[in-house]
């Protein structure tokens, strides 16, 4: 430790009393331990793990939300996946960074959001329910012919992606379901979009069309795929990734607990 975080712990301690000290000292201590069980370098003395413990700093143990279920969270660490318990207190969504306490084996804190999809609550618009953190780009996928393309849908998701701080794109599927001539009318409703500098693909998960496009707006992103119930959002993520063999019509817990949001 620094010479300021030195007196940050000093400080900190002596607003405590005496119980609370030793109990986190007995805390760094064992987390202390169960890095050292874990960690083949050397790990740091008590202290520092006593610093990060009351100045309220990540502990160095972060992993990322794959995965949400009733009681457990399933968190992707060093490129493995770990159920951890969550608190009555912490609820987090996939997409968040998260400190986890190896001791307890659960999700002690979730550090704060770059950026996040919201989900509102039509009787209290306040009231919005996250479903996804820390997301690069949403796209936004709608279908021509059934259902049909809807702006006023896509304005809605356009609203919550601009509130949340995530880039949108625009993902027009089943261009093989209808005529040229009336694929030509149905995107010229996209036009005010495209006039805002909003970026979109044309795209036709049956047939493979568009789909390289599309991968390269979504190279090397967090991405989150929403649109309204039939507009192909699983079929296209199957054509993008055959290997995740996503059911037609199924979302699973940990991938926005809905019908209307795919996360990948």
């Amino acid at each position: 430790m620094n010479t300021d975080q030195k007196k940050a712990l000093k400080d900190r301690l002596g607003q405590m009393t005496d119980r609370q000290r030793k109990d986190h000292l007995r805390q760094a201590s064992e987390l202390r331990q169960v890095a050292q069980r874990n960690s083949k370098k050397p790990v740091p003395a008590v202290e520092d793990f006593l610093y990060k413990l009351v100045c309220n700093e990540p502990l160095g143990e972060v992993g990322t939300v794959v995965r949400v279920e009733a009681t457990l969270c399933h968190v992707l660490k060093n490129m493995e996946v770990k159920p951890m318990r969550m608190s009555q207190e912490t609820r987090p969504v996939v997409g968040d960074e998260v400190e986890i306490d190896l001791v307890k084996n659960r999700i002690s804190r979730i550090l704060p959001r770059r950026t996040q999809l919201a989900r509102p609550d039509d009787r209290n618009p306040e009231n919005a329910r996250p479903v996804a953190a820390n997301i690069d780009l949403v796209a936004v996928v709608v279908s021509v012919g059934t259902p049909p393309l809807h702006p006023r849908l896509i304005d809605r998701y356009l609203f919550a992606i601009n509130k949340g701080g995530a880039n949108p794109l625009i993902v027009v599927n089943k261009l093989d379901l209808i005529s040229e001539m009336d694929v030509v009318k149905q995107l010229d409703q996209l036009e005010p979009y495209r006039a805002m500098g909003i970026p979109s693909v044309q795209v036709s998960a049956a047939l493979g069309r568009g789909l390289d496009t599309l991968r390269s707006h979504i190279a090397g992103k967090r991405v989150v795929f929403v649109g309204h119930s039939g507009v192909g959002k699983s079929s296209l993520l199957n054509a993008l990734r055959p290997d995740l063999e996503i059911k037609e019509g199924e979302v699973s817990a940990g991938y926005g607990r809905g019908t209307h949001t795919t996360t990948a």
